[in-house]
């Protein structure tokens, strides 16, 4: 258990940097309660709350998604770049520049989230790189990212 929980450390600390933006999110949104009496907004703020958490976990995943299958299709793209035809190129180009606002996006977001720091650069791989070599906590979290979600997809093998 112990190699475990030091193996993916670096996600379980996500995983709580999660938990807390949702809850500071869900008790921001259950503000509205101080209008009602104390039995009307003792249930009110407990099915407001889990709705917040419910929804933004649900717009978290769907944003992580999104932008992670965009990466898988970026990397292909760059894989078969010198065989695209004109026609694919069409679709190509639509599809790095949203993929490259993803990323951007994703560093705002998750990657300060994930690595309690505003960001230095503009992409998430850039800010991966920059911490995978350090010893610390955000050294392990920009392995876990790296190793997990982005090298395996890249044709070196090393995205960061």
């Amino acid at each position: 258990m112990k190699e475990w929980i030091k193996s993916n450390r670096g996600a379980l600390f996500f995983l709580f940097c999660v938990v807390l933006a949702i809850a500071a999110f869900a008790h921001w949104g259950s503000n509205h309660a101080d209008s009602m009496n104390a039995d009307q907004a003792k249930g009110t703020v407990a099915a407001g709350t889990l709705t917040y958490i419910l929804y933004a976990i649900g717009v978290l995943y769907l944003f992580m998604y999104v932008t992670w299958l965009h990466f898988l299709a970026v990397m292909n793209l760059d894989r078969k770049k010198d065989e695209l035809t004109t026609p694919a190129k069409v679709f190509a180009w639509p599809m790095l520049i949203v993929g490259y606002a993803l990323d951007v996006s994703f560093n705002l977001t998750v990657g300060t989230v994930s690595f309690l720091e505003l960001p230095h650069e503009l992409t998430f791989s850039e800010r991966c790189s920059r911490h995978i070599n350090e010893g610390g906590w955000r050294g392990d979290v920009a392995r876990w990212w790296c190793d997990n979600y982005l090298n395996p997809f890249d044709k070196s093998g090393k995205h960061c």
